[in-house]
């Protein structure tokens, strides 16, 4: 008879998550390796820098309909909530920095009418962590502030996403020797409508949620069944679920990929886009908890969650990395993540090109810091994609915040205007110097960034009747790092560290 996963296993396999070894190609499958950069791959537009502090992390994205997108997550040594909006050309348009009384790192944001919901967890210091909703206005202002019960211990909020007249925020808790995952559907006031645990297995995380192709909300993350005499080590399996408008489950799928040395033993799926006919999904697979990282996993489904194809990528041949977000481009989809080729010192921002059947158009591996981290992708509305990183120096531990445009319409190119010359000066006429035309290509240049963000006055507080601190440890101002990279496969601030240059 074999007993449930102890705590302190739970608590290991967190952070195992965030490791994983290489896996081959997959058999049968669209599989390969993205080595270098294809000639049709999407143009770089521009590059943005958003350095506040010497710890700067994003960790989500929304797009909007005009082509601009708001990026949140946190920053500075307390961890405090940020958020800012992000202009059509890489320009910081406005941005907040929330003033809070507590490390309150912030992993997801989703639109909410005029303004935005951000979803995070609060630290109590050492006693525990209670999940919060933040709802800010359309530069960032707050509005008011939630917290909320969910089920088990020591919860962790990874995601929140817009879904009818309200938001779905999941994440994660530790219920007895079980690692549960949980979701919360709240009204557009921020009051709690329903509570969902997901607690099938021993092992259950939830990573994101995405609004479903016919309503409700889509569920991805990992899951990892109850050890067997035949099976005493199961694999971590890919997983959706998807939950109605009230939070009932009405399906939920486990998913696996064989590769040329026989099943992987940690699958993850982290991010999910919807089309008419079902979900587009991007990941990681690995086979075993050993190693630096595995090798990126797509999937396309049904509606109802049927695996249609699936394939396993590295970037180069024998690279390493990982996939995290998935936005539909011109003809198709891109992939992207963290990709390290094997012949490179550096993980690079990673992105490969596929059709609806994951036939790749195009890839590419591109460099701008040191140690780059892709934590998000969103489209921007032109046919382009945004992806958002934080990278940092080789020998210092300072994190800064960027973001770079591929694809899409070219940067605009400002008219010089003539400056008048008046007539009854004898002087010549000025003439103006047009400035340069970018091309489709252009080099890594960054867009100006408006003046220091301010930090928000905090607004009254807003505690539903149902509202606890929770149980448990919390997170440090330093240890949120490395549990937020836990609980998200690691993407923000893990380094490959090796000597020399590229």
């Amino acid at each position: 008879m074999f007993e449930h996963a102890s705590r302190r296993q739970v608590l290991a396999s967190t952070g195992s998550l965030a490791a994983g070894a290489l896996a081959p190609a997959v058999r049968g499958s669209t599989g390969g390796n993205d080595g270098g950069t294809t000639p049709d791959a999407p143009p770089h537009r521009w590059t943005s820098t958003y350095d506040r502090s010497p710890i700067d992390a994003p960790t989500d994205t929304v797009a909007s309909d005009d082509g601009t997108v708001t990026v949140a997550g946190f920053t500075g040594d307390d961890v405090a909530p940020w958020v800012f909006g992000v202009g059509e050309e890489g320009e910081r348009r406005w941005g907040t920095v929330l003033d809070v009384e507590r490390p309150t790192p912030i992993r997801g944001v989703a639109p909410a009418g005029d303004g935005y919901v951000l979803a995070g967890t609060r630290s109590e210091g050492q006693d525990g962590a209670t999940v919060t909703l933040f709802r800010v206005d359309g530069e960032g202002a707050r509005q008011w502030r939630k917290t909320y019960d969910t089920p088990g211990e020591e919860p962790r909020t990874n995601g929140v996403a817009s879904t009818g007249d309200g938001h779905v925020l999941v994440g994660t808790a530790l219920d007895s020797d079980r690692q549960i995952a949980w979701a919360l559907g709240v009204d557009d006031a921020g009051e709690r409508r329903w509570s969902t645990p997901l607690s099938e297995y021993p092992v259950n995380y939830a990573f994101s949620v995405r609004e479903g192709v016919d309503g409700g909300s889509l569920l991805t993350g990992s899951v990892r069944p109850l050890p067997t005499e035949s099976d005493p080590n199961p694999p971590y399996d890919g997983w959706l679920a998807k939950l109605g408008s009230d939070g009932e489950r009405q399906w939920a799928e486990r998913y696996s990929t064989q590769t040329a040395e026989g099943s992987g033993t940690v699958h993850i799926v982290y991010d999910a886009a919807a089309d008419d006919d079902g979900y587009v999904l991007a990941g990681y697979v690995a086979p075993t908890f050993s190693g630096e990282a595995g090798r990126g996993w797509a999937m396309s489904t049904t509606a109802t969650g049927d695996e249609n194809y699936s394939t396993v990528v590295e970037p180069g041949d024998g690279g390493t990395g990982q996939l995290v977000g998935v936005c539909p481009v011109t003809n198709g989809y891109a992939l992207v993540g963290t990709g390290k080729p094997r012949a490179a010192n550096r993980p690079r921002i990673w992105a490969i090109g596929v059709d609806g059947s994951l036939s790749r158009n195009w890839r590419f591996t591109r460099r701008f810091g040191d140690d780059d981290a892709v934590s998000d992708a969103a489209p921007t509305g032109d046919g382009g994609f945004l992806v958002v990183a934080n990278t940092g120096s080789t020998g210092s531990d300072n994190t800064n915040a960027f973001t770079r445009k591929y694809g899409g319409d070219p940067v605009s190119t400002p008219t010089p205007t003539p400056t008048a010359t008046p007539t009854e000066t004898p002087s010549p006429t000025a003439t103006p110097t047009p400035e340069p035309t970018p091309t489709d290509t252009p080099t890594a240049t960054l867009a100006p960034t408006p003046e220091p963000m301010t930090t928000d006055e905090a607004a009254e507080e807003s505690t539903p009747a149902d509202t606890t601190s929770g149980d448990g440890p919390g997170f440090g101002a330093v240890g949120t790092v490395g549990a937020l990279a836990a609980l998200t496969g690691g993407t923000l601030f893990r380094r490959v560290r090796s000597g020399g240059e590229e």
